[in-house]
């Protein structure tokens, strides 16, 4: 998977990016592979109210659109930035509204 994301993102991306972009996807690879369980199985199981997860799951959403808003300048430039990230906010800014609906209401 790194290597298929770096063979997109190369096209548009100097070395030093590049190193970088390996360094960080297999630091977030390794951290993934300690977690024992995600939180969906630990809902699914009943360990985990469903509203009890709901925080995680919009902070790990949240820290995935800030990194795709921040691959999205680096690897595509000004012109691609400008259209990508307005619709990676309004889903962020969606999810997060249906969250907290779902918290308010339980």
């Amino acid at each position: 998977m790194r290597d298929l994301v770096a063979v997109t993102v190369s096209d548009h991306a100097n070395e030093m990016e590049l190193r970088l972009f390996r360094q960080w996807f297999a630091t977030v690879q390794a951290h993934q592979e300690e977690l024992p369980e995600d939180r969906f199985t630990i809902v699914a199981t009943g360990k985990l109210r469903a509203v009890d997860a709901t925080i995680p799951t919009l902070a790990g959403l949240s820290t995935n659109t800030i990194s795709k808003v921040v691959f999205a300048v680096a690897g595509g430039g000004r012109s691609f930035a400008l259209r990508v990230i307005p619709g990676l906010i309004m889903v962020a800014l969606l999810a997060w509204a249906g969250g907290l609906y779902i918290l308010i209401g339980a």
